[in-house]
């Protein structure tokens, strides 16, 4: 082991990560200049440097412990050892160790204290705001004129101002044209409108280029054994400047005796008293010289070794300083540069734009003055019938207003189109000159007769470049206002629907209204509803009986309506009944077991249809349950209550209990809803236990 093992240190990344964590340092945008952070060669380096602070006390931890009273004590011989005679293994041991102690107390302890200083010295001047601010500015002035700042700044205005100057040159042309109440002039003058572009352009500094730039060894004043240690460091600052963690420069392994003894170890050659030790030799000379070592260093006067703390916070403190300057340079720079930037492109602005506006005018004027211009303006559709419904399969008369703003006579052709219609219809318009066109035949496209009713469509139209659309909402006269209500007694199996139907054209038509069950008993319905006035709306209601309780409450009756104004409806829907099995406010189911229950024999199929609804309205209750507060299954349990479903059957159970006659009904239910409670979602074991109580109540 060398010397060198001791000139390995991690100053540099201490000192690095202070940069990168005083000054931000931050991402390099895309799209930026890489400038040079070069300086005024007339401008001397000068900084208004505030005086740095007193030395701060070196750490009590970083000091040698004071002498021990039981230290070991051994004297070397200095007698010569006769020949042949054994060694004197203890007294070369300690005059080896006394050599090394003072070494590493005059040597190694130095650089370590002094490292220690310089690390404490630049974070110091690192985070004083105090420095830098003359460099700041100057950076700003020198970054603020350069030539590159001019070249960019000018660039960045002609491309504005070129699409700018086009569209406002078109935009006042396209005014004064499209204006038929006055003649347009060709009158090119412009006010360019303020520009501010924002920045920033200059690429942003970088910690990692600072540390290049003002390495350790650039300290002014160093003396020559801290150029030394220097010389010595490992690693470039820069290399750490992306390192997250902590770092500690002091390295106490210098006062370390097994160190020490490995540094005198490595240092002998071949022939030396060492290499001719046995190896018992070899191992009491290493013990001997260890506590020799250590209690030889703690003997010495380490006064100049702790020095190396003072040395090095001034020197720390004059590269922070060094490096703030730098750094406060270069961002002064970025800032300068943009500000530059930005000032020569709003003052080349206004120019660039005057010259781009007058060319683009006179060619937008040009162009409106010898060319026909068609717009279209508001489109009006009307039906063929007149009775302003726009039916499948009908005519419609497009009635388009079109005007050319433009100088010049001309024609085009006027297309319409869209999904919903039956092919395209095409026209062709004369355009006066700065006036309104007119069709020389009606315009008529057909809805296509596949369309279906209550569809939101459009027509679209289009002449030159100019294009409208005009919305078309294709139906029948008659529809069915609304949802349909109904009304319904589910145990009784009745069913009663209302349908309002609205005659939407503006004819008197004779209308009827149809319903058919697609789901249960009973024939379609039919009723005349005589002859709607145009606008009007009228109802009609229909009953069904004789629906099974069951289908009502699962909701498996289902409708088909339809209202006509002959054979063929105009519109049509369907509409099921609401199931209430699930239902928590409904009873309805609960009433039909209880029923079922009462009858001398009930039919199987009833009875299992009506378990398995009873189960999914359990699982509703559950999650009703889980909601809640505190634990309602408990609550009914012992109060006998209905805040439950659950606790609503069971009651109701035990109420009519005596006059059940079928037991098919309840019997084993609340076994059945004990093993779906183990099914059931959630890490409620609290509530399900007592679901599971409440369940036994059943039967």
């Amino acid at each position: 082991m060398s010397t060198r093992f001791f000139e390995r240190s991690v100053l540099a990344a201490a000192i690095a990560l202070a940069v990168a964590s005083t000054l931000h340092a931050a991402a390099e945008p895309k799209n930026r200049v890489a400038v040079d952070f070069k300086r005024d060669p007339k401008v001397a380096i000068h900084r208004e440097d505030a005086p740095p602070p007193s030395v701060p006390d070196m750490p009590g931890e970083l000091r040698v412990p004071t002498p021990r009273a039981d230290a070991p004590r051994v004297e070397a011989s200095r007698a010569p050892v006769p020949p042949g005679g054994a060694p004197d293994v203890d007294g070369l041991a300690v005059k080896a160790a006394d050599e090394v102690a003072i070494e590493a107390a005059r040597v190694w302890g130095w650089r370590q204290y002094w490292r220690a200083g310089f690390g404490r010295g630049a974070r110091a001047a690192l985070n004083d705001d105090r420095l830098g601010g003359w460099d700041r500015a100057e950076g700003f002035r020198f970054g603020r004129f350069d030539p590159r700042a001019r070249e960019l700044g000018e660039s960045i205005a002609a491309d504005a101002a070129g699409p700018d100057a086009e569209r406002a040159a078109s935009d006042q042309v396209r005014a004064q044209f499209t204006d038929l109440t006055r003649e347009p002039v060709n009158d090119p003058r412009s006010r360019a409108p303020r520009f501010a572009p924002d920045g920033p352009w200059a690429s942003a500094p970088e910690v990692g280029d600072v540390l290049v730039v003002v390495p350790l060894a650039a300290t002014p004043g160093l003396s020559r054994p801290a150029r030394e240690a220097i010389e010595r460091w490992d690693g470039a600052p820069a290399a750490f400047a992306r390192d997250d963690r902590a770092a500690s420069v002091y390295d106490g392994s210098w006062k370390d005796p097994i160190v020490a003894f490995g540094v005198w170890r490595d240092r002998q050659r071949s022939g030396s008293y060492w290499s001719r030790f046995a190896s018992v030799d070899k191992e009491r000379f290493r013990g001997t010289f260890c506590d020799r070592f250590e209690w030889s260093l703690e003997g010495l006067d380490l006064r100049p070794t702790y020095a190396g703390w003072n040395e090095g916070f001034e020197d720390g403190w004059r590269y922070g300083a060094t490096v703030r300057a730098e750094w406060n340079y270069r961002q002064g720079y970025a800032e300068g540069f943009d500000l530059g930037v930005r000032e020569v492109a709003s003052a080349a602005y206004p120019y660039a734009f005057e010259r781009a506006y007058a060319g683009g005018y006179a060619a937008a004027f040009d162009d409106w003055q010898r060319h026909p211009h068609p717009a279209i303006g508001a489109v009006r559709l009307t039906d063929e019938s007149g009775d302003g419904v726009f039916e499948p399969g009908e005519r419609v008369i497009v009635i388009p207003e079109i005007v050319n703003y433009g100088g010049a006579a001309g024609s085009a052709d006027l297309r319409a189109a869209g999904g919903d219609l039956d092919g395209e219809a095409v026209t062709t318009v004369r355009l006066p000159a700065r006036g309104r066109a007119s069709l020389d035949r009606e315009f008529v496209v057909t809805v296509d007769a596949r369309t279906p009713s209550r569809t939101h469509t459009a027509v679209t139209l289009t002449l030159g470049d100019a294009r409208s659309e005009a919305p078309l909402y294709v139906s029948r006269p008659l529809a069915i206002d609304g949802e349909p209500e109904i009304e319904s007694d589910r145990l009784a199996g009745r069913v009663s629907l209302t349908v309002a139907v609205a005659n939407t054209s503006r004819r008197d038509v004779a209308a009827s209204a149809r319903v058919e069950p697609q789901r249960g008993p009973g024939d379609p319905q039919v009723r005349d509803l005589g002859v709607l006035k145009g606008g009007r709306s009228t109802t009609a209601t229909f009953t069904y009986d004789g629906f099974a309780p069951l289908d009502l409450i699962a909701g498996d009756a289902r409708f088909q309506i339809s209202v006509a104004r002959g054979a063929d409806p105009d519109d049509v829907t369907t509409i099921a009944i609401a199931a209430v099995a699930t239902d928590l406010a409904s009873r309805d189911l609960l009433d039909f077991m209880i029923g079922l229950a009462k009858k001398p024999h009930a039919p199987r199929g009833d009875v299992e249809r009506a378990r398995g609804l009873m189960l999914e309205r359990m699982r509703a209750d559950w999650e009703h349950a889980c909601a809640a507060d505190g634990n309602p299954y408990k609550r009914d349990l012992e109060s006998g209550g209905t805040e439950t479903a659950l606790g609503e059957l069971a009651r109701s159970v035990d109420a009519e209990r005596r006059s059940l006659t079928s037991r098919a009904v309840f019997d084993g239910l609340g076994d059945q809803i004990s093993t779906l409670a183990d099914d059931l979602p959630g890490a409620h074991p609290l509530l399900r236990k007592w679901m599971k109580k409440l369940a036994k109540r059943v039967g």
